[in-house]
């Protein structure tokens, strides 16, 4: 067919009363095109480039101002189970945080059958009770390796993995091994990728606890990282504001005798799973 072969029948003088309409057509697509070019204008530039490969819509929070993020910061008061009784402090609050083992989400399967894992047998010298697991928890911490590699890709398993105790589930402390403190709830709930940004404090009984899956934003050495609190009561040392995953440690940069801030916060506008290494 000859290029000029649709010129010619659209100006042909039967379609004359059609021109019109034609060239309206067209003149809507090109504004159209202009106006999705101008809007990308406007997407922060991690953004633009997620929703123009696909990739995850994650804006990673040493790449943007942690105000400009528009992350929502509230004074938020809680009350902690000290030795010496009960106190209550505020947030923002500074502390040490504590290094968690592993808990079971929605995706772990046993060999045994059981939705938590056995006990080790023999039980590993030097570990007094609770009771030590680590039925199948290679499976879930390449898993995690795996996701956290979205984050940081040239990290390897013995660097985010670099303790025994990072190699197990959670011990048990009057339930299961790799159980929190909500007992089968979790079952339901707490699903691979909130596991690994798993944040926890001595919550006091007889008080009010955060609901499941409340957010906190937790920073150091410039990093950011939005948590999720509400599975999980304990560390019981007054030395410890509260318990964080091996995950959240390695993207802070910080271990167990570190200072991290935590703060109360809404998720980010920038996200869509509204917790991880970002604000």
């Amino acid at each position: 067919m000859r290029p000029s072969y649709w010129i010619e029948k659209v100006i042909h003088p039967k379609n004359l009363d059609t021109i019109p309409h034609i060239w309206c057509l067209i003149l809507l697509m090109c504004c159209s095109i202009t106006n999705i070019s101008r809007a990308n204008e406007y997407l922060p530039d991690a953004t633009k480039s997620a929703a123009q490969t696909d990739a995850p819509t994650i804006v990673l929070a040493n790449q943007i101002d942690i105000q400009s993020a528009s992350c929502e910061l509230k004074p938020y008061v809680v009350t902690l189970k000290r030795s010496t009784g009960i106190e209550e402090i505020t947030l923002p609050q500074t502390g040490k945080f504590f290094g968690e083992g592993h808990y079971v989400t929605t995706e772990d399967r046993f060999e045994s059958g059981d939705r938590y894992p056995a006990r080790m047998d023999p039980q590993p010298s030097g570990y007094p009770p609770p009771f030590q697991c680590n039925e199948d928890i290679n499976a879930h911490l390449q898993k995690s390796l795996a996701r956290f590699r979205s984050f940081n890709p040239t990290i390897t398993f013995d660097q985010l993995y670099p303790d025994k105790w990072a190699k197990w589930w959670t011990p048990e402390e009057g339930g299961r091994c790799g159980q929190g403190s909500r007992g089968d709830a979790q079952l339901g709930r707490l699903t691979p990728d909130k596991e690994m940004w798993f944040m926890t404090m001595n919550w006091a009984p007889g008080h009010s606890r955060p609901a499941m899956d409340t957010r906190f934003l937790a920073s150091a050495n410039g990093r950011h990282a939005v948590v999720i609190g509400g599975y999980e009561t304990g560390p019981g040392g007054d030395d410890k504001l509260g318990g964080v995953t091996r995950e959240v440690h390695a993207w802070l940069q910080t271990d167990n005798d570190s200072e991290v801030r935590l703060v109360r916060t809404s998720h980010s506008p920038f996200d869509r799973s509204g917790f991880g290494a970002f604000c």
